[in-house]
């Protein structure tokens, strides 16, 4: 009753669009109209290749990007380690003897000492 009234108070142009939008959401078509177009999940020779090579970005991205944060002094060390021990923990589940955790592991071990240095 409420919207009914709501759009009696607004103009046509805003009363037929808002009708317009609740069909929509009511039916889904909105969803449908939007939606895009998925060509399918990607042809993987390999499974444990693409974990891998997956795993491998991550760990890159991750040192580079906490790398940059740390010199831009954006972020506090105590907070940046937990996130890449929850990173390591999550790859490790994944790929528990994958030699990019060991790069990972050492990053961390390694920004430890310079930390305490100070």
């Amino acid at each position: 009753m409420e919207d009914w009234l709501f759009c009696l108070q607004a103009s046509k142009t805003q009363a037929t669009r808002i009708a317009g939008a609740a069909s929509r959401i009511r039916t889904g078509s909105a969803l449908r109209k939007r939606r895009p177009r998925c060509a399918g999940p990607p042809d993987f020779a390999s499974g444990e290749a693409a974990v891998a090579d997956r795993i491998d970005a991550i760990v890159d991205r991750t040192i580079e990007h906490t790398r940059e944060l740390l010199d831009a002094n954006e972020i506090d060390w105590a907070i940046a380690r937990i996130a890449l021990e929850r990173i390591s923990d999550g790859l490790a589940a994944d790929a528990p003897d994958h030699p990019a955790l060991d790069r990972l592991r050492d990053f961390i071990a390694e920004q430890e000492r310079l930390r305490r240095r100070r």
